[in-house]
Parts: C-alpha cells; sequence; structure tokens
C-alpha cells in the first residue's frame, strides 16, 4: 500500500466521489462523505474503525473508495451471498471505471462451493450405483460434461442445473477431506484456481465463515497455512454477524449426518475387506444411536443441554473412529501395493482424504468428551436441530479475546460497519442510581467482539424522513399483549387471540403486502393458519426456498409469515411490503442452554448486559426490512405490550428510527390508503 498522509488521501477520495456523483442516478449523501472520511483517517492512521451505517447511506462506497484511493489490498467480508453480488458485479466495476488505474477484484467462497476433480474421478469409477434417482444419475452426467468444459470455474451457483445435497456430498469435498498439495488433481483444482485468482486480486470478496476459517487456521498453524491472501484494509460489512460467526468458528460440531457422510464415503473405497466394512457398519449404528439419544434430548424443544447418555455415545463414537482409522490405513497401504502412476495417486489421495476425516471426527469427540467431564465454565456443551437434523455443539462462551489477537491485531486497518450495530447508550440501572457514566453505544459491539479502545466509532442515521415515510403502530391495550402475563393455558389463550386479531386487522388494513415476523415457530404456524381467510396468498417461511418466498412477496399481494431467518437480509422495496408486523420483543429465551449459560456468567445484570442489546439488536434489523428507498412507506407494528408496560420500552423506542407513533387502527388504515 502506498504511503499517504491523511490530507492527501482524502484529496483523491473527494474528487472519487465528485466522478461518482456525476454518474447518471447518483446524488450527493453527506451520510457517504462522512463515512468515507472516517475510513480515510482509519488507513492513514492504522486505527481500526465502527460505523453503523443505515440503510441508504451508500456504505459500500464509503468504504470501497477510501480503500482504492490508497491503492491498498482490500478483503471485504460479508455475511449474505446478495451484497457479495453487489459488490462484484456492480459496485467495483462501476468504481473500477471511474479510477485513473485499472483494478481487478475477484469472490472466494468455501471449497463446498466448488467440484472437487478428485471426486468426480472417483464418480466416474464406482463399482456400483451410488445415486438415489435417475435424475441424480443424469445430474452427475452434466456435471461432469460441464467440469470438463474450458470456460467453466467449479462455482456450483454457475451450474445451469438442480445440485441435491446428496449430489453435493459425492462432488465437493470438505476440509477434513482435501489432500491440498498431494492431491494429484491439485494444479487443475476448481478451488485453488479461485484462491489463485484471488491473490492476484486488489479487492477479494469473502464471506464471514470463510475469513473467520483463513484466521483461526493462521493461528493454529503459526501463520504457516491460510486460505486468503494477505491484505493491508480488511473492511467487515454486515458486521453484527461477527461475534456469531466468530463463535461458530470456535466451536466443535459432531452430527449423525456428518458420521453417515464419512462412512458413506469410506464404503466407496476400493478394496475394503470384511472386517472394515463390518467396523464401518458398526460406526453406522453408532450414529443412529447419537440420532436417538439426541431426539430424545430435544423432545419438545429446538435446543437441550448435553446428556450423560450423550457422552456415552460420544465417547463410543471416538473410539470407533480410532479402530477404524487403523483399519482403513492398512488397508490403504495393500491396495497401493498392487497400483503405481496416477491410479495410485488417485487412490492414496482418496484413501487419505476418509483418514483425515476418521481423525478429526474421533478429536472433535474426544474434545467434547473430555470439557463434559471437566465442566469447563467457558464453555457450553449442547445438542439443538439445524435442519431438522440434531446437532451435538460444544461453544465458547465468548469470542471477544481471541477476534482481539487473530483479527484486529493481525489487519493494519479494520472496518466494521453495518446497519445496525448500536444498542442503548444508557447506563444499567444500577449504575445509574450511583451516578455512573454510560459506555456508550458500541459498548456492547466492542464487549462481545473485543474490539480495541482505539478504535474510532461513527454513527451514520440513514436518510431517510422517518416521519413522513413510516408509522410505529403499539397497540392500544398493551396489558392483554404483555407475555409476562400468561399465567396458564387459560391466559395464553387470551393472549394468543389478542395477537391473532390484531395481525389479522393489521393485515386488512394494508391489504395483503405484508411481512409477518415472529419470535417461534409456534407461533409462526398459528399466525399462518389464522391468516389462510384473509383473501391474500400467505406464504409460510419452509414451504419454499427462501428467495422464492421473497420474490413472490414481491410478484403480488400476499402475506410472509416467517420466523428468525427472515428478521434480516430481506429486501423488498416499494409498496410490495408495506407492512412489517413483529409479534414480540426477540430476547434469546433462557431455554436456550446456550444463552443460559451466558445469562449465568453475566451474573445480575445479564438482563442489561445480555439479554436487552441483543434483543434490541435483532429487532432493529426486522425493522428495517420495511424502509428500503427514499420513497417507500409503510407501518412497523410492534404488538408487545412490554413496550408500553415495562421500564426499558421507552429505552427500547427511543433507540428506533423516529416513526411517528400511533395506536388506533384507523391512522393506520388511513396512512396506507
Amino acid at each position: 500500500m502506498e504511503s499517504l498522509s491523511l490530507r492527501a488521501l482524502w484529496g483523491r477520495v473527494r474528487e472519487l466521489l465528485a466522478r461518482l456523483e456525476q454518474q447518471p442516478g447518483f446524488e450527493p449523501r453527506p451520510g457517504q462523505r462522512q463515512m468515507a472520511e472516517t475510513v480515510v483517517r482509519a488507513i492513514a492512521e492504522g486505527l481500526p474503525a465502527v460505523i453503523e451505517a443505515g440503510t441508504g447511506t451508500g456504505k459500500t462506497f464509503g468504504y470501497l473508495i477510501p480503500a482504492l484511493c490508497a491503492e491498498a489490498r482490500v478483503l471485504v467480508s460479508t455475511s449474505t451471498k446478495a451484497l457479495q453480488e453487489q459488490l462484484v458485479h456492480k459496485d467495483l466495476p462501476l468504481l473500477g471505471g471511474l479510477l485513473d488505474r485499472p483494478v481487478s477484484w475477484a469472490l472466494l467462497k468455501g471449497r463446498q462451493n466448488y467440484l472437487c476433480r478428485l471426486k468426480m474421478e472417483a464418480g466416474t469409477q464406482e463399482e456400483r450405483p451410488v445415486f438415489e434417482t435417475r435424475d441424480e444419475a443424469e445430474a452427475f452426467r452434466r456435471l461432469l460434461e460441464w467440469a470438463r468444459r474450458s470456460d467453466t470455474d467449479g462455482d456450483l451457483e454457475q451450474f445451469p442445473g438442480r445440485v441435491t445435497p446428496a449430489l453435493r456430498e459425492l462432488v465437493t469435498m470438505d476440509a477434513d477431506g482435501c489432500g491440498g498439495r498431494q492431491c494429484p488433481f491439485y494444479d487443475a483444482c476448481f478451488l485453488m484456481e479461485a484462491r489463485r485468482r484471488a491473490e492476484r486480486a486488489d479487492v477479494v470478496v469473502v464471506n464471514h465463515a470463510l475469513l473467520l476459517q483463513d484466521l483461526m487456521l493462521r493461528a493454529r498453524s503459526g501463520g504457516a497455512l491460510y486460505l486468503l491472501p494477505e491484505a493491508e484494509v480488511l473492511v467487515i460489512d454486515e458486521a453484527h454477524r461477527l461475534e456469531e460467526m466468530a463463535l461458530g468458528a470456535l466451536s466443535v460440531y459432531i452430527s449423525p449426518y456428518r458420521v453417515e457422510r464419512l462412512r458413506r464415503q469410506a464404503l466407496r473405497l476400493p478394496g475394503i475387506d470384511h472386517r472394515t466394512r463390518a467396523e464401518l457398519e458398526a460406526l453406522g449404528l453408532v450414529a443412529d444411536e447419537l440420532k436417538r439419544q439426541a431426539d430424545a434430548a430435544l423432545t419438545g424443544r429446538p435446543a437441550a443441554p448435553l446428556t450423560e447418555a450423550l457422552s456415552v455415545v460420544l465417547l463410543n463414537l471416538r473410539d470407533r473412529a480410532g479402530v477404524l482409522e487403523d483399519l482403513v490405513g492398512q488397508m490403504m497401504r495393500l491396495q497401493l501395493q498392487r497400483f503405481g502412476g496416477s491410479t495410485q495417486q488417485e487412490l492414496q489421495a482418496r484413501y487419505e482424504a476418509v483418514l483425515r476425516g476418521l481423525q478429526r471426527l474421533a478429536a472433535d469427540a474426544g474434545v467434547i468428551t473430555e470439557r463434559w467431564r471437566a465442566q469447563a465454565a467457558e464453555h457450553v456443551l449442547y445438542v439443538q436441530r439445524e435442519r431438522r437434523q440434531p446437532v451435538v455443539i460444544c461453544q465458547p462462551l465468548d469470542a471477544g479475546g481471541t477476534l482481539q489477537q487473530v483479527l484486529f491485531e493481525a489487519f493494519p486497518t479494520v472496518v466494521c460497519t453495518s446497519a445496525t450495530l448500536t444498542t442503548l447508550a444508557r447506563p444499567l440501572r444500577r449504575r445509574a442510581a450511583a451516578g455512573e457514566a454510560s459506555d456508550g453505544p458500541f459498548a456492547y459491539f466492542r464487549r462481545r467482539t473485543g474490539f480495541p479502545e482505539e478504535g474510532l466509532e461513527l454513527i451514520v442515521p440513514a436518510p431517510f424522513d422517518y416521519r413522513r415515510q413510516a408509522l410505529l403502530y403499539l397497540p392500544p391495550d398493551p396489558i392483554r399483549l404483555d407475555p409476562t402475563r400468561i399465567r396458564d393455558a387459560r391466559t395464553q389463550q387470551a393472549y394468543e387471540e389478542a395477537l391473532i386479531g390484531e395481525v389479522q386487522a393489521l393485515v386488512a388494513a394494508s391489504r395483503g403486502r405484508a411481512l409477518v415476523l415472529t419470535t417461534s415457530l409456534r407461533m409462526m404456524e398459528r399466525l399462518a393458519e389464522a391468516l389462510q381467510d384473509c383473501g391474500y396468498p400467505v406464504l409460510v417461511q419452509g414451504s419454499a426456498p427462501r428467495a422464492r418466498l421473497v420474490r413472490q412477496l414481491k410478484a403480488q399481494a400476499s402475506v410472509l409469515v416467517a420466523t428468525r431467518a427472515f428478521w434480516e437480509g430481506v429486501d423488498v422495496p416499494g409498496e410490495a411490503l408495506s407492512l412489517v408486523v413483529i409479534d414480540r420483543l426477540p430476547f434469546p429465551g433462557r431455554e436456550d442452554p446456550y444463552w443460559q449459560a451466558r445469562y449465568e456468567q453475566a451474573g445480575d445484570d445479564w438482563f442489561e448486559l445480555e439479554a436487552l442489546p441483543q434483543a434490541l439488536l435483532t429487532l432493529k434489523q426486522g425493522f428495517g426490512r420495511l424502509i428500503r428507498t427514499r420513497t417507500d412507506r409503510g407501518v412497523v407494528a410492534l404488538l408487545d405490550g412490554r413496550l408500553q408496560t415495562k421500564y426499558y420500552g421507552r429505552w427500547i423506542l427511543d433507540a428506533l428510527p423516529p416513526a411517528r407513533r400511533v395506536q388506533t387502527l384507523d391512522e393506520v388504515v388511513r396512512f396506507l390508503a
């Protein structure tokens, strides 16, 4: 990166901003300039920066322009494919055309987005059919033809056909199985070619998961191993997901699906003898028992603490994987004696992929059982459902210390930005009574991510006129909709009937065109059922892929009822979305073992230190689904009575965009007329 003074860099940035504002459809954005100024200072002075930039501020140009003007190698990490596509296919090409120098960029994804040539070759040599359907076999044939084309980059999203989960398993390689330079197809590997393109690029766009994998790999190997190129400037867009993704990268996961996938991969190895096959069948029985015990622990709930029975199964799993590792190693040595040349290389790579998977499985099962026995206070061990499958998880309670070392101390400049990063700028009640000052609106983000004290802070409000464009509807009888008053089946029924009545009336007022966000699957299902006679199509999370549901909402007046997966990332500008309904404040529940452990760790102040800021961040994401452009108009309905009955309700309302508050349906009807 060229060494530039703050003044010189800002001069370049102002010139490029002026060029951008002369483009058709662009106009000066004060918030974008303000953000660019902060990023310029961060780059020039080698400081981290955290910036909350509201929707519509143009934050991507706010960080890209200073980084490009500094002629720095830039790494941009996002959490959604939509933003990645926008950066690579729209924003970077536009800015590249305005610069006085050539600039290149690349999109790099995780390995399971790319075809594996080794596994494709293995699929052509199977001695028995491995496809579940004829369509799958035909799709594999088409994938093989596509992979052999000269213009194919191996990215499965570019394949002009459907890739089922079972087929993806057959044609992609996970991190445990990849042999790297030892693979006979290394020089022709689609993933490695994508990494080579990234090494040559000025700007590399990745996702948070890949970024965190790279950081952890570098830390474990002392910098000897890595996935991403070096960079002077790291931008973490959608940084409200940073802590969650870091905790995921630091966690250990074991699922019956993972065990079964590895078992099937081993069974496909050529030359497997009867003893090894018998041990693999025994491993399948362990996977079945793991699922049975996990399902028993999860009866009637989405998550549960790890049980003694599950720990016993995991111990058995560790031992079985160890035995199989020895047997598969013996079989590999015998098989390699029979072949030579390229056949031997391919065979060895396939065997070693299984061996690495068994080693990692045994190690992970050992880690979980050891921490279970030690009752390690810094970790929480639990089981939950992910995509309808049970998963055993060993998760750290805090990622801040690790992020401080592997992230903020590793890059000259780190810019964290999102539309939702700040929480309450007020002190805890206990501290307020003692006259202590607030830690500021970024305090929660700083504490949970290890963001350095010397880092820069900036809040850029959205450029929307919320008082003109939006209403905030609060129910006129908050006591009926206060969930803390639920005591028994009778009060539960009364609460749900009141909530359903409010939602039905609001949907009628908005003439469909609504997104109904719930905090539980049960309420999602109840509201979806109650809205069937509303006169508009009712779309329900899980009934179709997320992208298709959003397209249907855009295409015709309808109602989309969804839970947490739709609280962020839904972008429906215009009249197609005129109402956002939120049933309850999204507090992480005590029934979740992970959050229960975090609350216990926080002590007496658990609600205001953990539950309240987390709920506010999620609530702001949900609120942000409504107003996406300067011409949007609509209503956000917050139906949780606690906003009007509890002391913290006023704090939350003051932290939301300043929409005009109303409490009658007549005002909603007039506004949406």
